[in-house]
């Protein structure tokens, strides 16, 4: 009986185990492969369009995103948005923002993977990247 027991609580105790690796898995988006653009407008101008360049495995594709009718700006001063792409594994991202004003703020070419999680920061004077290669958070 002992031994019954013992062998229940042991697949109990893997079963919790298993099912908390796997939402832990999903929350975090680990296994997707696309890339996570993480957009923050750290500066007081709203920003109108966003161009995102993606060069990966010798094709190139943009994406622009522009302020729809009415509304007051695509990306408002102190707001964040996320887009996602899909690179085929390596290539480089660069992207450009203009604001209300007409400014235009342009990244430097950033490498990027399939699956990294991209931090864009549009500010007063720069338009910078942080990239994270691993979903830890």
């Amino acid at each position: 009986m002992r031994n019954w027991t013992q062998a229940f609580a042991l697949l109990s105790v893997s079963v919790v185990l298993f099912a908390a690796g796997a939402l832990s898995a999903v929350y975090r988006e680990w296994g997707n492969s696309e890339t996570k653009l993480i957009i923050t407008n750290a500066s007081s101008k709203p920003v109108d369009r966003l161009v995102i360049r993606l060069n990966s495995c010798a094709r190139s594709s943009v994406t622009i995103l522009e302020k729809q009718g009415s509304a007051q700006a695509l990306l408002p001063a102190g707001e964040q948005t996320a887009i996602y792409v899909n690179p085929c594994g390596e290539g480089a991202i660069q992207m450009e923002a203009v604001a209300q004003d007409g400014s235009v703020l342009k990244t430097k070419p950033e490498y990027i993977e399939s699956g990294y999680r991209v931090e864009a920061t549009y500010g007063k004077n720069e338009f910078e990247f942080q990239i994270n290669a691993l979903r830890l958070f």
